[in-house]
């Protein structure tokens, strides 16, 4: 009996043993493929912060919900950039302090926020899209509390735009392309145009928009969406587009094909030259408000950094599995900056 119980407790020992090992090398087993973990599982989810120009990058929050989770948006607040907006996989939260503590926003049943808009000249009136187990929703502030104001059982909503310069009028894009428009700040909505493809970014200037539509698809309205345009370059993949803040006419777009600039409004594009041999995961483009000419772009879970507008990169590596999906460089200084991991492109 004994003897039964002395085995018994080695095999346990062993067990216990075994099952640490395993749990302290299963990062490194998941890398080299040995291993395939759960995303929703891993706290390497979430939000990465810069405090020194990208030098050096700290993981906010290391636990909890987002840290989990992928983030699909960041907005600061227009009249105050230390309220920081993020939609993601379980939800919105929000930071009163630039990204030292997070709050997730109730929204009702929504399980996943996958866009956030704000009106630039009222910050309390601001728009939601998610999912719940219902449907595709848009959810628009009341003072303290969200309402909703359009649900969609047969098609996903996928990103919610507020008019920057006439906050009355706000857009919205499905999964299915139907591009929605409202002129009265959200409460009825019509469709604009359908596109027939996903609509996977919106840029709005004073007199032209810019929207991608599927994967390879990039038009442009001079006339507030009533016509399009067709200015798709030569190139596959595209994710996303970002507007220089130092002149309009100059655009960006990350490819699959690499990064690539227009100095024309979308007219041509040419290729810049990045330090990766492989672009087909570059994914996210920032500009700094402050400083022109420096550029952060992510390529899986890479940052890479120039300050010459290409000439010369730096790099530095996130300590995560995921790709980078989002880079914001804060608006009013250029040392803080954050990264949003997703785990697809």
């Amino acid at each position: 009996m004994r003897d039964a119980l002395l085995i018994t407790f080695i095999l346990i020992l062993i067990f216990v043993v075994i099952g640490v090992i395993y749990n302290i090398s299963a990062p490194y087993l998941v890398k080299l493929g040995v291993r395939e973990e759960s995303v929703a599982l891993r706290n390497d989810g979430g939000l990465f912060r810069s405090l020194d120009f990208g030098r050096t990058w700290e993981h906010m929050p290391e636990s909890g919900d987002l840290a989990r989770s992928d983030v699909y948006e960041l907005h600061f607040s227009p009249d105050n950039s230390n309220v920081i907006y993020v939609a993601s996989s379980s939800g919105l939260y929000k930071s009163d302090d630039s990204g030292d503590k997070w709050e997730r926003v109730t929204l009702g049943s929504l399980s996943s926020v996958l866009s956030f808009a704000q009106d630039p000249n009222n910050s309390l009136r601001t728009y939601v899209a998610g999912d719940s187990d219902s449907g595709s929703h848009i959810f628009k502030t009341r003072q303290e509390d969200f309402y909703e104001v359009y649900s969609n059982i047969d098609d996903e909503i996928v990103g919610i735009w507020v008019d920057t310069f006439d906050a009355v009028t706000v857009y919205a894009g499905t999964r299915k392309g139907f591009f929605l428009v409202s002129e009265d700040f959200g409460e009825s909505w019509r469709v604009n145009r359908e596109f027939g493809a996903s609509i996977r970014g919106l840029k709005i200037l004073e007199d032209v928009m810019y929207v991608i539509v599927g994967d390879d698809t990039l038009f442009r309205s001079s006339n507030r969406g009533i016509s399009w345009v067709n200015i798709t370059p030569r190139v596959s993949g595209i994710r996303q587009i970002t507007v220089s803040p130092h002149n309009e006419n100059v655009l960006y777009l990350t490819t699959s094909d690499g990064l690539f600039r227009s100095q024309n409004r979308g007219d041509s594009f040419s290729k810049i030259d990045i330090l990766a041999e492989d672009s087909s995961e570059l994914s996210a483009v920032a500009l700094d408000a402050q400083k022109p000419g420096v550029i952060y772009i992510g390529i899986g879970n890479q940052v890479h950094k120039t300050n010459d507008s290409g000439a010369t990169w730096q790099i530095k590596t996130m300590d995560t599995l995921r790709n980078i999906n989002i880079i914001r460089v804060k608006p009013d200084t250029s040392n803080t900056i954050f990264v949003g991991v997703s785990s697809g492109l």
